[in-house]
């Protein structure tokens, strides 16, 4: 918990991090860090396959890299300065009000719309909403690479390694936050809140490796 993030990784896109709400009630800020990943599970394993005999069958290793963590935490904001507290005009954009009886974590899951942003209403003009800080999390990020490898020995000062990789190698799209901004300048609804227009991570990728050791 704290009540304002400031960093530079994954969570850098959530745009309620930079400064205070109202600078005079810090409490309005308290909430979940920007970095708040509550699960995250890095696992490797590396596997000699039990083939022996000439130089083309012996030698070969398999091995596995796989990520999964949970999503970062972000929030909706008003998209545009408000109450006049933020310079410049709407950094980091003032957070709505909750409608009664709504979640306010009013999730759909679809990268078209994350989050319904009917939950959410436009405070009157020079008030702040009272919806918390960082009340929603953004989708999950999985992971998996893998590699062979093929060790060559000539003699006993001399091995020819081979490796070929490949990174996200499922090719599973990962994707960030959606887009935070509720309202327009002009305090119409945003056709494009709740959408996710950017992935994390790349897509697939194989490379080839080949080193000669003496």
């Amino acid at each position: 918990m704290d009540f304002g993030s400031v960093s530079f990784g994954l969570e850098a896109f959530n745009s309620q991090s930079q400064a205070r709400s109202d600078p005079y009630n810090l409490s309005l800020d308290r909430g979940v860090c920007d970095f708040d990943v509550k699960h995250n599970l890095v696992a490797n394993a590396l596997y000699t396959l039990p083939f022996h005999g000439n130089r083309v069958i012996s030698g070969w290793q398999v091995g596995g890299l796989v990520s999964a963590r949970s999503g970062m935490p972000f929030g909706p904001t008003i998209g545009f300065d408000n109450v006049g507290l933020n310079n410049p005009a709407g950094q980091p954009a003032e957070r709505p009000n909750l409608v009664a009886g709504k979640s306010n974590n009013p999730k759909l899951g679809r990268i078209t719309q994350w989050f319904d942003p009917t939950a959410f209403a436009l405070p009157p003009a020079g008030e702040l909403g009272n919806l918390g800080r960082n009340t929603m999390v953004g989708p999950r990020f999985a992971n998996l690479d893998l590699s062979l490898i093929k060790n060559t020995r000539f003699r006993e000062s001399m091995n020819l390694e081979f490796r070929a990789e490949a990174f996200n190698i499922l090719n599973h799209p990962n994707f960030g936050l959606p887009n935070q901004a509720l309202y327009t300048a002009t305090g119409v609804l945003n056709p494009s809140a709740g959408l996710i227009t950017r992935t994390n991570g790349d897509g697939r990728q194989v490379q080839f490796a080949l080193k000669f050791s003496f």
